[in-house]
């Protein structure tokens, strides 16, 4: 289903099941091979693509009046992915996934991107960033997911200092430098304004045009 300049697709099945999740992964890796090899062949056009999976229930059908229609989905998982899609352009990433569609999946490299409060939403949801097959991945790319994952730990204890200069090293050292570099912001800005003393991590998204 178009929407706007994207597209929307449905993987439906009876229930969460691995198979269908994992076969919505591999089709937004595929996505992105795709639109990777187009921009390197084309030196004057490129094409920035974001992608987002999320899973959950949906009520598809018809939605509107007898005589004006629309066959589609709708309901909060559809909305959910929506606000993951948006999530894309804060934190510079290009695939990212919720943990609903990545519990008790192997078989795919992904580093935990955060715990965020999306727009109109009550509960948290914990995202990650997707990048490909672990069977392909090098032991430098797994050793970066490490060390950003121990760079979040730093920064869920309040140890701006010790979040920053392992962000920073993954700024300089790693060609996925999008979310270190909106961590680096993150520190900074709760250096200056430290969250409240009850708060377990989660960061709100307050709108798409967030930077900070």
């Amino acid at each position: 289903q178009f929407k706007g300049d994207s597209i929307l697709a449905i993987w439906k099945a009876p229930g969460l099941r691995p198979d269908v999740r994992q076969q919505s992964c591999n089709a937004a890796l595929e996505v992105a091979t795709a639109v990777q090899r187009f921009n390197q062949a084309n030196s004057s056009l490129k094409l920035p693509t974001r992608i987002a999976v999320h899973a959950g229930e949906i009520f598809l059908g018809n939605v509107g009046t007898a005589d004006n229609y629309e066959y589609g989905p709708r309901g909060d998982t559809v909305n959910t992915s929506q606000r993951l899609d948006d999530l894309n352009k804060q934190l510079g990433t290009e695939i990212l996934v919720s943990s609903d569609v990545l519990q008790d999946l192997d078989g795919f490299l992904a580093r935990e991107a955060g715990r965020f409060l999306l727009k109109g939403k009550n509960h948290p949801v914990t995202v990650f960033e997707l990048f490909g097959p672990s069977q392909g991945a090098t032991q430098s790319e797994k050793n970066a997911c490490m060390l950003f994952t121990k760079g979040l730990e730093a920064f869920r204890f309040r140890s701006w200092g010790e979040a920053e200069e392992i962000f920073e090293e993954l700024r300089q050292n790693s060609d996925h430098n999008g979310l270190p570099t909106y961590y680096l912001k993150r520190c900074n800005s709760y250096k200056k304004n430290s969250p409240a003393s009850d708060w377990d991590g989660t960061i709100t998204v307050e709108d798409s045009s967030e930077r900070t």
